[in-house]
């Protein structure tokens, strides 16, 4: 934000360029995220295309909310969790992105990333009982940077505010957030993962209405299918978390957008080429409409 006002003055263009610029990153890393997760250069391609069209990414990103850097940061944890699940020997660098990502992300809006690496310890727990696959998450150099860019913040905060921050930290992240009302998350939970189908029009309308091909079992297949897995229980945990809470919007959903946009993407990649490459250019041409009415 700071570098936006200084290259382009204290005015909307200076305030929005940075944020604007996030949601581009957040574009080309779900590209990213899909290579990671095993799709081919199409399906990643279509990933991206998924959240270029992403209704909140627009709004986020053109009205400087903290939501797009929030994404964008959990995403580049979201890759480094990826390589370490669905890889035999992940990359030294995975640790790298997952703690870093998990850092900013937390220095920018709070403790939901805690979240997102307890459900990535949860999932490794889980399903990937290698020592190799711990060793390279639990990386001391990664986990002390990451936990530095996380802290550096609220403790020069707290040296300058005392309690009053922890005070207000804990009535932001915990007391508002969670209800312990029955009533409240019985409809609640239920219309968060519904909101899923909502936010990725048209694209969950085409899913719907085509038939799909038997999914690939060939070794790229399967880390498809362990991914999808993977981003359906990070959109359940988001929406069991919010669906608690005593005031919810569909934006704090936004985080798991990514990961269910290359689900999205390698489910869409399963429909007949022909009627794909169809849709592909209609959907295509609306969101150019869409992007230049925006502009």
């Amino acid at each position: 934000v700071l570098a936006g006002q200084t290259v382009c003055g204290v005015n909307p263009l200076g305030l929005r360029i940075g944020f604007v610029l996030a949601g581009a990153a957040l574009i080309v890393l779900t590209e990213t995220l899909a290579r990671r997760a095993g799709c081919d250069a199409k399906t990643s391609v279509i990933a991206a295309m998924v959240m270029l069209g992403h209704v909140q990414l627009s709004l986020s990103a053109t009205r400087a909310m903290p939501d797009v850097l929030q994404s964008l940061f959990m995403l580049v944890s979201a890759i480094g969790a990826v390589e370490l699940l669905l890889h035999d020997k992940p990359r030294r660098t995975a640790a790298w992105w997952l703690w870093i990502g998990a850092g900013l992300a937390v220095a920018t809006k709070g403790m939901l990333a805690v979240v997102f690496l307890g459900y990535v310890a949860a999932w490794l727990g889980a399903t990937r009982r290698r020592d190799g696959a711990w060793r390279a998450m639990v990386y001391p150099p990664a986990i002390i940077v990451g936990v530095a860019i996380a802290a550096w913040w609220y403790v020069t905060m707290m040296m300058m505010y005392g309690h009053v921050l922890v005070d207000q930290f804990v009535y932001d992240q915990v007391a508002v957030p969670v209800s312990l009302r029955w009533v409240r998350p019985a409809y609640q939970i239920p219309m968060m993962l519904g909101a899923f189908a909502v936010i990725f029009l048209p694209w969950t309308l085409a899913l719907s209405l085509l038939r799909l091909k038997r999914a690939p079992r060939d070794v790229a297949g399967t880390r498809e299918k362990w991914f999808a897995h993977f981003a359906l229980g990070w959109a359940l945990v988001l929406a069991v978390v919010f669906g608690m809470g005593t005031h919810v919007t569909f934006r704090y959903i936004f985080v798991a957008s990514p990961l269910v946009a290359v689900m999205v993407a390698g489910l869409f990649a399963r429909i007949d080429a022909a009627q794909r490459d169809r849709i592909l250019r209609r959907v295509g041409s609306l969101l150019a409409a869409s992007l230049a009415v925006l502009a």
